[in-house]
């Protein structure tokens, strides 16, 4: 068997490439997950089915309908007429004509929306909320015109003259 130079080439070629794979880590090889910060609610090993971290806060809103000063609660009207109580704590950020307000100045019927988490009795407790009257719905946008489509000829060499 007769060895030339461009087969010789070919050959260390495909070693060189061969053992440059061989020591490259593999693109399909699972990354390791970062590790969450301590206190964040998880339901599968720190994340949810997703592979996301769980939302530690969620947006809420609704009407007040009664205040509690000695409880530090607020107790909301929902969809349904179903109440919802939400606990204040000393970090509860309320806001009211766009200032900070005090529990005092927040009556019923004022509209609220903002954020809320859970502690570990499982309560809501307000994160920060907004105060005033309801946002008015935003105007649906008006329904566009549907356009006819030309009209087509179904043989068009029939209007070539004879």
């Amino acid at each position: 068997m007769k060895i030339t130079f461009r087969s010789s080439c070919c050959l260390a070629l495909w070693l060189c490439v061969g053992s440059a794979l061989a020591q490259t880590p593999s693109t399909n090889a699972p990354r390791p997950r970062p590790a969450l910060p301590p206190g964040v609610a998880t339901t599968v090993g720190g994340t949810n089915l997703s592979g996301q971290p769980v939302r530690s806060r969620l947006p809420f809103q609704g009407t007040v309908k009664s205040i509690d000063s000695t409880a530090m609660t607020l107790t909301l009207t929902g969809a349904k007429d179903q109440e919802r109580v939400l606990h204040l704590d000393g970090e509860s950020r309320l806001i009211k004509g766009g200032k900070p307000t005090p529990l005092s100045e927040v009556v019923a019927a004022d509209y609220v929306r903002g954020l809320v988490r859970r502690n570990d009795r499982g309560e809501e407790v307000l994160v920060h909320g907004t105060f005033g009257p309801k946002p008015a719905p935003k105007p649906k946008a008006p329904a566009r015109p549907k356009t006819a489509a030309p009209a087509t000829q179904a043989n068009p060499s029939s209007n070539l003259p004879k």
